[in-house]
């Protein structure tokens, strides 16, 4: 993570997660709300659920993976928008990024 830490700007906060806790909920204990929040990981609902929580008025969330299927039903609910889809094909015949999806406050939430 200090790689990470050191290419960004000093208004980017990073969130660390210690081992046993509950990595979807890390964005609660940070008392913050936040413009930019790029979720990645497995418990997709949990996070987007959270992050919304934790958002500016204005702010906006972007979903890595977002085209899984079993993610169709969490972009229906919170009203996101499919910017890509798809699959790319990396080394070793994996497959890589399968979609952003952006997400917004929506009014009177």
């Amino acid at each position: 993570l200090d790689a990470i830490r050191d290419k960004c700007s000093d208004n980017v906060q990073t969130l660390w997660v210690l081992p046993g806790s509950s990595y979807a909920d890390c964005i609660q204990r940070s008392n913050r709300k936040f413009d930019f929040i790029l979720i990645d990981g497995l418990d997709r609902p949990k996070c987007l659920e959270n992050a919304f929580q934790n958002l500016a008025a204005d702010g906006i969330i972007l979903l890595h993976d977002g085209g899984r299927r079993e993610n169709v039903h969490i972009i229906e609910e919170y009203g996101g928008v499919k910017l890509t889809e798809g699959e790319k094909e990396v080394h070793e015949g994996g497959f890589a990024h399968r979609g952003l999806v952006l997400f917004r406050r929506q009014h009177g939430s």
